[in-house]
């Protein structure tokens, strides 16, 4: 028989091994350098158990209840547990001894002394200044013994006074190395009834320890008529709230809107009439205004290096000069434009921005959707464009300009959709354009004539070619070139003060100017 006092465990000691791979002879320090060279570790337990019966009988010994990842060799009387470090560092176990007439059982208390280190967590990258929808957050974690890491968070909107959980999915691993992780914050919901707020989030990592929060704040920017996600009211958002108004889609409903007391812009509190009608025509327009003085739906860093994508390669969208006394530039949709949304961003002179009136074409209809805003300290006029169903001819938008104005250099960058999930037509063009009336033929003239010290020669050129325009003395010999490079059609004026290629004055004389172009010359006395 055997009494139960009589079991006992004997060399119950904790040694630190490691696992996949062994990283010595079964047994180290234990040091966070030595755990940093194996991708993960485990701890090893070992106890012989003993026991004897005062009659001398053969006893067998058995496991009753062991933790997991635990084994008893009954014929060696040896029992292993190799702990996982998500286990519970304080369990038991339970032995049994028989002599075949009697068994009797001991629990063993277990206790794990670890020296497990906490994860550590930093953002990869800079961190962000603003976010929106599902928003990913970069981050770098790492973990001493290479255990998976968990990654948990909370949001506070009121500078860290009260906290909520963070919606978020993310990627759990080992790290024993630094590596990269990242956590999709769902942030809508998280920011009720606004558009625009400040929340402050934290992110803590885990394994069987916690490690140090990772704190920030940030920018969340949800705004309502962004409905691609794409964090900004783009030429889609257009599209998809036009296709809303034909087809009364009341989950594109914006207004009628308002702004609560004490709040601003984007923060709109909308009144869902389940109507799409001017209302959320005005909504959709005060926060593109909003969001594009931001810089947030510009095209022009963009795409202004990129090229059409048409079916025929030329450009989709051309300009054509106005000549008079009220100059004005017309931009013309190409035939192979075939989309019913148009964008467009104009590069003008600053001088130019701040005075021109852009009025719209037949190409947008009478029924059809123009919204533009101008940014006269950038130099830029911003024209959005949905098609009517009455759209005629080619000319999108007119640039009327200030009176004398004789040349206009210009850089449109484009994007057309067909609807909303299409993808776009995108190019760009820089032009400069000449707003003076092409002459029909070659003239020269100079006034005043005579003159004393100076005189304007001025000459016409009806095509493009290269030019050489000098002055003559009688004899046939050249005083001085004025002129002697390649001009487009238009007219010119150049300036004679009355001396030589030297610099000297001439003496007082006849001479004659002479203008050639190609094989053709003209002069004039």
């Amino acid at each position: 028989m055997w009494p139960y006092g009589q079991i006992s465990c004997e060399r119950f000691a904790f040694v630190d091994e490691f696992a996949s791979p062994i990283c010595t002879s079964g047994k180290v320090s234990g040091d966070a350098a030595s755990r940093s060279a194996c991708p993960t570790w485990q701890q090893r337990y070992t106890a012989g158990i003993v026991g004897s019966d005062p009659d001398g009988q053969a006893l067998t010994y058995h496991a009753l209840t062991l933790p997991r990842g635990a084994a008893f060799a009954a014929a060696t009387r040896v029992f292993l547990w190799t702990r996982s470090a998500w286990q519970p560092a304080d369990t038991v176990a339970v032995f049994g001894a028989s002599d075949g007439d009697t068994t009797v059982t001991r629990t063993v208390a277990l206790h794990a002394a670890t020296a497990n280190q906490p994860p550590a967590l930093a953002w990869a990258g800079a961190p962000p200044d603003t976010v929106s929808w599902d928003a990913p957050l970069a981050l770098s974690v790492a973990d001493a013994e290479g255990n998976p890491v968990r990654i948990g968070g909370t949001v506070s909107t009121d500078g860290g006074v009260h906290w909520a959980p963070m919606a978020a999915s993310g990627d759990t691993g080992r790290a024993a190395a630094p590596r990269a992780a990242s956590v999709t914050w769902r942030t809508v919901g998280q920011l009720p009834g606004r558009s625009l707020a400040t929340a402050r989030v934290r992110l803590v990592p885990a394994d069987t320890d916690v490690g140090a929060p990772l704190e920030r704040d940030v920018r969340v920017l949800n705004l309502p008529c962004d409905w691609d996600h794409d964090g900004r009211i783009g030429l889609a958002d257009f599209a998809t709230l036009r296709q809303g108004w034909q087809t009364q889609d009341t989950t594109k409903n914006l207004g009628p809107y308002r702004i609560a007391g004490g709040d601003a812009l984007p923060n709109i509190v909308r009144a869902q009439d389940r109507r799409i009608d001017f209302d959320d025509l005005m909504a959709f327009a005060l926060l593109w205004d909003w969001a594009a003085g931001r810089g947030r739906v510009r095209l022009t860093a963009r795409i202004a290096a990129e090229r059409p994508t048409g079916p025929t390669g030329a450009d989709l969208v051309t300009l054509r000069p106005i000549e008079g006394d009220q100059p004005a530039v017309e931009v013309c949709a190409s035939r192979g434009l075939a989309s019913r949304v148009l964008g467009l961003t104009l590069a003008l002179p600053t001088a130019v921005a701040r005075t021109v009136r852009v009025e719209r074409g037949a190409w947008v209809g009478a029924d059809g959707w123009w919204l533009v805003r101008a940014d006269a300290a950038a130099g830029l006029v911003e024209a959005w464009v949905a098609r009517g169903s009455d759209a005629a001819g080619d000319v999108v938008a007119t640039l009327r300009l200030p009176p004398g104005t004789e040349r206009l250099s210009m850089h449109v960058t484009y994007e057309a959709l067909s609807g909303p999930g299409d993808v776009p037509l995108v190019g760009g063009l820089s032009r400069e354009v000449s707003l003076v009336p092409v002459p029909v033929a070659w003239s020269l003239a100079a006034a005043p004539n005579p003159f004393n010290p100076a005189t304007t020669i001025r000459y016409e050129v009806p095509a493009a070619t290269h030019v050489r325009l000098a002055v003559y003395d009688v004899l046939g010999r050249e005083v001085v070139a004025l002129v002697d490079e390649r001009r487009e059609p238009g007219c010119y004026a150049v300036a004679w003060d009355g001396r030589d290629a030297a610099g000297r004055s001439v003496a007082s004389g006849v001479y004659v100017v002479r203008l050639e172009a190609g094989d053709v010359g003209w002069r004039s006395g």
